[in-house]
């Protein structure tokens, strides 16, 4: 899809605010809220954890809704302790995503401020260890110039690595 590059910023926000409302309706039930928020302050650990299904999706909806700050620290400390590709990197990019949306689309959410400086050092950390991912969240920040000058040569060699590493969204955007 080709976007007109002024049109860029709209789009993307409109897209992030479409993705936002569809996500958070999973927590509009109290019990199912509170479960996750104990499963993930817990780090998981139970059997009734065990029936949560957990996507990226789910511990930044459940930031955002809640602004529980205990999910940041303990995504924080899965992504210090990356070395390699796994659940630990796959925490790296969590972050950079609650970090480049700050609040929510719209500051409708709770939680931390918006930081693209933390983004960036999440994304970059999660692409140089790897994962694909990464490369293409850091590659959209080189090329729309989210908390770093605009440099669409460095894009474009971020998509081409996330390509490279098996990722399909890089292959599209490096053609």
């Amino acid at each position: 899809m080709n976007i007109p590059k002024i049109l860029t910023p709209i789009f993307l926000s409109a897209m992030l605010a479409l993705s936002y409302a569809n996500d958070l309706h999973q927590y509009d039930n109290p019990e199912r809220l509170a479960k996750a928020k104990e499963c993930i302050i817990n780090n998981m650990e139970g059997d009734e954890c065990k029936n949560i299904p957990f996507r990226e999706r789910d511990f930044i909806d459940l930031h955002y809704k809640t602004g529980d700050m205990r999910i940041i620290d303990y995504l924080t400390q899965n992504c210090e302790k990356a070395q390699n590709i796994g659940w630990q990197t796959h925490c790296c990019v969590t972050l950079g995503r609650i970090f480049l949306k700050g609040r929510g689309v719209f500051g409708k959410g709770k939680g931390v401020e918006q930081n693209y400086a933390q983004a960036l050092k999440y994304m970059k950390k999660s692409c140089d260890l790897g994962y694909g991912v990464g490369c293409v969240f850091l590659g959209d920040m080189y090329l729309y110039g989210y908390g770093t000058r605009t440099n669409p040569q460095l894009a474009r060699e971020l998509y081409g690595k996330a390509c490279d590493l098996g990722n399909q969204e890089g292959c599209d955007k490096y053609n």
